[in-house]
C-alpha cells in the first residue's frame, strides 16, 4: 500500500496504481486491522508474573489471534501504528502488589499498570494502553502479577475481562 496516496499530474495512469494509491488506503479506512481476545473461564495464578491465555475472540480480522497457535499472542500481520490495550482483575486479597504489563515480542514492556496495597474488600483491577508502531510478525502479550502468598483466581465478567485488543490506526 503507498502512503501517502500518489498524485498524477503528467503520466500514464494504470489500474495497479489506482489499486495501490487509492483502493487499498480506502480499504484501511474501511476495514483496518483488529482484534479484541478475552478469556471465558477463571484461572488461579500463583505468586509472580503470569502471561493471560485467551479462549475468544470478539473480533478478529486480519488474522491476528489463534486458539490453536500461541493463544497468549495478538501477532501482527500488517506493519503500522496501532492502539493496544489491556485489563485484567485478581480476586479480593489484602496481601501486597497486583501489576499488569503489555510486552513486545516477550523482552519490552510497553505500557504497565499496578496497584498498591490490594484489598481484601473487593477485587483488583488493572487496565493499560498505549499507541505504539509494530512490524510484521512483532507480537502483543498481557502479563499479570500478584504476590499475596499464595494462589489468586483472576477474575472474569460477563463483559469481557480479562481482556487484550489492538485496532490499526495508520500505515
Amino acid at each position: 500500500m503507498a502512503f501517502p496516496p500518489k498524485t498524477w499530474v503528467e503520466e500514464a495512469l494504470f489500474a495497479a496504481d489506482l489499486n495501490a494509491s487509492l483502493r487499498d488506503n480506502l480499504n484501511l479506512l474501511k476495514s483496518p486491522s483488529r482484534v479484541r481476545v478475552r478469556r471465558t473461564a477463571v484461572v488461579s495464578m500463583g505468586n509472580g508474573w503470569s502471561t493471560k491465555s485467551w479462549t475468544v475472540a470478539d473480533f478478529n480480522t486480519d488474522s491476528m489471534w489463534s486458539l490453536g497457535t500461541n493463544p497468549t499472542r495478538i501477532t501482527f500481520n500488517t506493519a503500522g501504528l496501532y492502539v493496544v490495550g489491556g485489563s485484567c482483575g485478581a480476586a479480593a486479597n489484602a496481601n501486597n502488589t497486583r501489576g499488569m504489563e503489555l510486552k513486545v515480542n516477550a523482552s519490552r514492556a510497553i505500557a504497565a499498570a499496578g496497584y498498591y496495597p490490594a484489598t481484601s474488600l473487593q477485587a483488583t483491577w488493572l487496565t493499560c494502553g498505549c499507541v505504539h508502531a509494530f512490524s510484521v510478525g512483532d507480537y502483543l502479550e498481557l502479563n499479570e502479577y500478584q504476590d499475596s502468598g499464595g494462589s489468586l483466581n483472576d477474575v472474569v465478567t460477563d463483559d469481557g475481562t480479562p481482556c487484550m485488543w489492538a485496532y490499526r490506526l495508520a500505515a
